[in-house]
């Protein structure tokens, strides 16, 4: 009887084994410590694939704080985040990895360390990601500033584009350009803040950077999940940037025809064709703006400086508000004597591609371009 039992015990544990092998063949293991536990709140497990985020699985830490769980995973590398409340570690993995985190609890996003056996990537994508929160806190300060009224909206835009600037060199420069087909310069490129990407694929010298990793990944990745998207990307700027340099050299008549195909309504409820505008005066601004945002009424003061001085001379503004609060925005610009439109879908900022708030453009002898500054009016 004895013999018996232990025959079906050796049994159990063999295909506890073999069941145990099937469910880690095609996944990858992720272990952790999260210091200074002391709750129930489960920890996530998402995917990232182009601008969607999905949740793959959860886990529970231990009263140590301590998880240990096992993750579907691809063939090729893939980009995860393990969130935990609102803040997120972002971290690279395919089939056979093993990641190991340790984080705090207080500042969990900030606070940590990611080690995968025989990989750096996950090392860099972290120093990408805490020079980004950096980023994203001294424009978060720079704003503050401008509420505070501090420095005018001038300064503050001028600012802003430096500090985004300085961001961008470093990542082309210690990541995009020195080694292409890393994760952590694909992780780069889509850094963003408030939903709007820090590189601009409109950009001659970003289109460069999206060019670069997009060739990489053709090369070393053709079967990667993330190689269409970043090639489509990549072709969508090179091809705008042709056209824009085409333009320059044909007619103003046919320089028109880079405005995007824009109308949006007005506090009257009238449409406003951004083609009509253009046509019927000599110079317009384009104005990317946000009512709600605390330097607004700064940038409204300098707009209506400009305005006073040169709307006799042709000159019109274009305001484009991507406020979702429709009520707000009506109130904020019953008194402007420019035009004013919201974007009720969101569709005007992936038209102009901007990458922060407020932008703006030029249009005059049938050219668009983008100013860095509306100082220089």
């Amino acid at each position: 009887m004895r013999i018996k039992n232990n025959f079906w015990l050796y049994l159990a544990i063999i295909c506890l084994f073999s069941l145990s092998s099937c469910r880690n063949k095609n996944s990858f293991a992720l272990n952790g410590h999260i210091s200074n536990w002391s709750d129930t709140t489960q920890v996530y497990i998402l995917k990232i694939l182009g601008n969607d985020l999905s949740v793959l699985d959860s886990v529970t830490p231990d009263k140590n704080g301590a998880f240990s769980i096992q993750i579907e995973g691809d063939s090729t590398l893939s980009f995860y985040q393990l969130r935990f409340g609102k803040q997120i570690i972002n971290f690279a993995a395919q089939i056979g990895s093993e990641i190991g985190i340790q984080a705090d609890a207080k500042n969990f996003g900030t606070a940590y360390s990611i080690e995968e056996k025989g990989e750096e990537r996950n090392e860099d994508i972290q120093k990408i990601a805490l020079l980004k929160y950096q980023t994203d806190q001294t424009i978060d300060q720079i704003s503050r500033s401008l509420q505070e009224k501090k420095i005018s909206a001038v300064q503050f835009q001028d600012t802003v584009r430096t500090v985004i600037e300085t961001f961008k060199t470093t990542l082309r420069n210690d990541y995009i350009f020195r080694d292409p087909k890393s994760p952590a310069s694909f992780f780069a490129l889509f850094q963003q803040k408030d939903g709007l990407l820090y590189f601009n694929v409109y950009d001659p010298t970003d289109v460069k950077a999206f060019a670069a990793v997009a060739t990489a990944y053709e090369t070393y990745y053709p079967s990667s999940p993330y190689t269409k998207g970043i090639r489509d990307i990549s072709l969508l700027g090179l091809a705008a940037i042709r056209r824009e340099k085409k333009a320059r050299d044909i007619s103003s008549k046919a320089e028109e025809r880079t405005i995007p195909d824009l109308t949006l309504i007005d506090r009257n409820g009238t449409p406003r064709p951004l083609s009509e505008v253009v046509k019927e005066n000599s110079k317009v601004l384009i104005s990317f703006t946000s009512y709600e945002a605390e330097w607004s009424p700064e940038l409204v003061k300098d707009l209506r400086s400009l305005y006073k001085k040169y709307h006799g001379t042709g000159f019109e503004i274009y305001e484009i508000s991507v406020d979702k609060n429709t009520y707000f925005w009506q109130n904020a610009a019953r008194t402007l004597p420019w035009i004013t439109v919201i974007d009720r879908d969101g569709m005007a900022p992936a038209l102009f591609n901007i990458s922060s708030l407020p932008s703006f453009f030029i249009f005059q002898d049938g050219e668009l371009k983008r100013l860095h500054s509306i100082s220089k009016l």
